[in-house]
């Protein structure tokens, strides 16, 4: 993947900050964060091309305009105590990507997409020469389909996930031109916990050598479904300890769970196991902090597993509900005021001897669950992933960052542990039987398009027309000139004038079959009546393993179907077969053992009206060729299972003569057909993996 900057510029509030407000304090709490930019991307679906000039000036013009609330955000941090607000900017950054969207997200990978965040090499050198660090940085990058993703770099001695969200949608709000109320941001922080000039630079680095590992460190992803985070919320459930664990409580557990497995087979003994949480302050009671405060209001939480017998998943659930519990209103009471910096050292002194132990594993937590990520909606939609950048070199610590995946119903846990530790952590413990390694964000949401129709649903219904019946399905035209990795499922629900609806639906034929298909559906419908639903069975690449050397793309379906395939002006038709009709054509093709089916006798009836109809047209004898799907989960002994997702079929070829022929012949010729697809044929398929197929 190639980067070409063409702009680099500060964006600078519409007018110049107040002098009463050109020097901002940091809070006690930002004081003891470290000097670090935090990273993350928001990846945007394609747009039409034409527009995209326009749109990149209007993320200019309303970035400019969040700049007039959030004013310390266009400054420079100077000597970790204040924030310059002199009106110097963000610096922002446009770039071009010669890949496509789905290039990056079909196989994400952390140093990819790590070049799509902004160049931040020149700090150290901006900072020794006295001019402060910038707040933020911004990077748009346009992908050559159009798709966008906005890389973002902000300091953590002023800004926490919460602070980063409300700025992000108070953009967003602002680009939408929506005339909905943007949430002004406070400023309390710094008059609720004074600074304290005693305090040392990056408190918590200090106090907290022991996080800090030296060696190979790695970074993967691991997705948890709402399925499977119900299972695991069921498990952490106990009247002894948590009854209703929360799906964060339940992840978290079970992550420091599987990290203590991994850290056992690796040292051949237990050690005891310390897990921090960052915990958010606001909402609490007795010190008011709204929402929309800046700053790091948060505070860290400390649980500990001293022992093997604790590592029971409902006991370290309460083991860190117990721990976030103490960070209650009178906990934040005592932080506050003048008086709230002997506080800070006295929990700066017990984090000091918990973390003193050379003995026991650390590992950190942060999540950005519930803080509304994903509703930064620039005018083009929400994003469809968002993501923490960074590469890790040979200086980082055992981290585990939460986010909701797109979706809101499932958890993305970014971890970060030494090679070795995470190679035995994805062979030696449960983690992958509950979560996916890595899978491409597109393939964790459907696009889902609301519409309305000024007609009845009576109405159309009464002389059904195939041009609106288009328009009951999604547009793709735009989207799916993607060469890869775009959404796997397409809605459109369709409300009619009268309160009826229709819900169209494109699926890809890359990964499903009708069965495949039609059993989402079914799950779907049951999800939404409360009843049980069936899951799926995700195994078909064990199954029928990836052959690389396999034809891909269009020039395979050319030269399978060629004969099939025909050009110029078609119509398409609906013909209803009736049960009588059935009935009647299944009793003229019953002899002896044969008893179609009335697939069978419906596709012979048709193939027999087919090679009329050509010889009536022509006047030329011509043989017809047919091609039937075969369902090939039926085929296999013992039966593959009905769940299981995928295009698990095959196809059935016949040619019919010229030859007059009766239904039953016909019938009968296509049922021969069909029995070669059978569990021999499905073995030569799976033994031969794809070179079978091919073959074939």
């Amino acid at each position: 993947m190639e980067i070409e900057v063409f702009s680099r510029e500060s964006i600078k509030p519409p007018s110049l900050t107040p002098s009463h407000l050109r020097t901002y304090k940091l809070s006690l709490l930002d004081q003891l964060m470290p000097s670090a930019h935090v990273p993350i991307i928001f990846f945007y679906r394609p747009i039409d091309q034409p527009v995209i000039p326009a749109r990149l000036q209007r993320l200019k013009h309303s970035l400019s305009q969040a700049l007039t609330s959030f004013y310390p955000f266009a400054g420079k941090i100077k000597d970790d105590l204040y924030i310059d607000c002199n009106d110097d900017g963000v610096s922002y950054t446009e770039a071009k990507v010669s890949s496509f969207l789905s290039d990056i997200l079909g196989h994400p990978d952390t140093k990819t997409i790590f070049k799509l965040l902004p160049d931040d090499s020149y700090l150290l050198e901006t900072y020794n020469e006295g001019n402060g660090i910038p707040v933020a940085m911004i990077q748009v990058n346009v992908f050559k389909c159009g798709g966008i993703a906005i890389g973002t770099k902000t300091s953590h001695k002023i800004i926490d996930g919460p602070t980063s969200t409300s700025f992000l949608k108070a953009w967003a709000a602002i680009a939408r031109g929506s005339g909905e109320l943007v949430v002004q941001p406070s400023f309390t922080a710094p008059s609720l916990f004074p600074q304290n000039h005693s305090l040392p630079k990056d408190t918590l680095l200090a106090v907290w050598p022991s996080l800090v590992k030296f060696g190979k460190g790695v970074m993967k992803r691991f997705v948890f479904d709402s399925s499977a985070i119900a299972t695991l919320k069921a498990r952490a459930s106990s009247s002894s300890f948590v009854q209703r664990p929360t799906r964060v409580e339940a992840v978290s557990a079970f992550i420091w769970q599987c990290t203590m497995v991994a850290s056992e087979k690796r040292n051949g003994s237990y050690k005891p196991s310390v897990l921090s949480h960052t915990v958010n302050l606001r909402g609490k009671k007795t010190v008011h902090l709204p929402e929309s405060s800046v700053g790091n209001l948060l505070w860290m939480s400390i649980a500990k597993c001293c022992t093997e017998a604790e590592r029971e998943l409902h006991v370290l659930v309460g083991l860190l509900r117990e721990s976030i519990l103490k960070i209650d209103s009178n906990f934040v009471q005592k932080l506050s005021g003048e008086e709230g910096f002997y506080k800070v050292c006295e929990c700066l002194q017990e984090f000091s001897e918990v973390y003193s132990n050379a003995g026991a594993d650390y590992l950190t937590f942060s999540s950005l669950c519930k803080v509304g990520i994903y509703e930064t909606d620039f005018g083009w939609g929400k994003p469809i992933w968002v993501s923490p950048g960074g590469v890790i070199g040979p200086v980082f610590q055992n981290l585990v960052f939460l986010n909701e995946t797109s979706g809101g119903d499932g958890i993305e846990v970014w971890l970060t542990l030494d090679e070795q530790d995470m190679a035995i952590l994805e062979l030696e413990t449960h983690i992958l039987s509950f979560s996916s390694l890595d899978p491409s964000p597109l393939q964790l949401c459907a696009c889902y398009i609301e519409a309305t129709s000024n007609i009845t649903l009576s109405q159309y219904l009464a002389k059904p027309d195939l041009a609106l019946l288009r328009k009951l399905l999604p547009d793709i035209i735009c989207e799916y000139e993607l060469p890869s990795g775009s959404h796997i499922a397409l809605i459109q629900e369709t409300t009619f004038a009268c309160g009826g609806f229709t819900i169209g639906i494109y699926a890809s034929h890359m990964f499903c079959d009708g069965a495949s298909l039609f059993l989402f559906l079914k799950d779907w419908a049951a999800t939404t009546c409360k009843s049980p639903t069936k899951h799926p069975y995700l195994a078909a690449e064990g199954i029928f393993p990836p052959y690389t050397a396999f034809p891909s793309g269009v020039s395979f379906f050319t030269t399978m179907y060629a004969p099939f395939v025909k050009k110029g002006k078609y119509t398409l038709n609906r013909i209803v077969f009736n049960e009588s009709a059935i009935t009647n054509l299944k009793a003229k093709a019953s002899l002896n053992n044969i008893n179609p089916t009335r697939v069978e006798v419906v596709t012979a009836f048709l193939s027999k009206c087919l090679i009329a109809s050509f010889k009536n047209k022509t006047g030329i004898d011509k043989p017809l060729a047919i091609c039937h799907a075969v369902n090939l989960r039926r085929k296999a002994d013992p039966p593959l299972p009905e769940s299981l997702l995928g295009n698990i079929i095959s196809f059935a070829g016949a040619v019919f003569t010229t030859k007059e022929k009766e239904l039953i012949e016909l019938v009968s010729e296509l049922r021969e057909e069909m029995k070669k697809v059978d569990n021999d044929f499905l073995k030569k398929i799976k033994s031969g993996g794809g070179d079978g197929f091919s073959k074939y």
